[in-house]
């Protein structure tokens, strides 16, 4: 039993910092995006202007939050 337990806390940790990493990973997209643009007003002689990439879509949170709360449906009691 305290096994499962220690699973359990180990798997809530995994989501907690998977989703962590998520929202990081928008947020850095984000700064490169402006970034890219921002640095798009310099121009060097004899290169042609590299074009501005679209920012990405961003990703649904809502998905890992419904894996995080369902966790439990897959497991069977003994």
């Amino acid at each position: 039993n305290k096994a499962i337990q220690q699973l359990d806390q180990v798997i809530q940790q995994n989501a907690s910092a998977s989703e962590e990493m998520a929202s990081t990973s928008e947020e850095l997209s984000s700064q490169a995006v402006q970034l890219q643009q921002s640095m798009s007003f310099f121009r060097i002689e004899g290169h042609a202007a590299p074009r501005a990439a679209l920012p990405a879509a961003p990703a649904s949170k809502a998905t890992a939050s419904r894996s995080v709360i369902s966790r439990d449906a897959d497991f069977e009691r003994f």
